[in-house]
């Protein structure tokens, strides 16, 4: 019985420790946690958050993009992009191919393995978000989405001090 007091105690202050601290921390301890959850949910799959962001970005474009939008998108260097196709391709999540047109260009593609572990991960992703959004109706879901796009929109290409 001690232990369940214990634990109320526990929860009670976090929110109130919370509610204190400013938005920025809270967004960041949000974060801390959303990349504990999909750390140990892509280790299932042998995957690091950094390939399924690559993964994913391949599928929303369609399944086949070059290296260097790979770059682009994810805002990472040559260097970083190169190892991470170089380790999926090593799992058979990706092929690479020389594009035609353009000897320079490098055309990563989904395999099979990949897409079939696409819809794994958005059942996860899905789970995710109506973990995140328990208690919240839909127009506080929409409202909340509005807010945190303005606050993204807010640091976009700012300078830090």
């Amino acid at each position: 019985m001690a232990a369940c007091n214990t634990v109320k105690y526990v929860a009670c202050y976090r929110k109130a420790f919370m509610k204190e601290k400013e938005i920025g921390f809270i967004i960041k301890q949000i974060s801390d946690k959303l990349k504990s959850r999909a750390d140990n949910s892509f280790q299932k799959h042998d995957l690091t958050l950094a390939q399924v962001k690559v993964l994913g970005f391949i599928a929303r474009s369609g399944g086949c993009v070059t290296q260097k939008s790979i770059e682009e998108h994810l805002q990472v260097s040559h260097p970083t992009v190169v190892g991470i196709v170089k380790r999926l391709e090593e799992k058979a999540f990706l092929s690479c191919t020389i594009g035609q047109q353009d000897k320079r260009n490098k055309i990563v593609s989904l395999t099979e393995k990949a897409v079939l572990l696409g819809d794994i991960l958005k059942k996860e992703k899905s789970k995710t978000d109506e973990i995140l959004t328990e208690g919240f109706s839909a127009s506080e879901q929409q409202l909340l989405r509005d807010f945190l796009t303005r606050m993204y929109d807010n640091v976009e290409g700012r300078e830090t001090c």
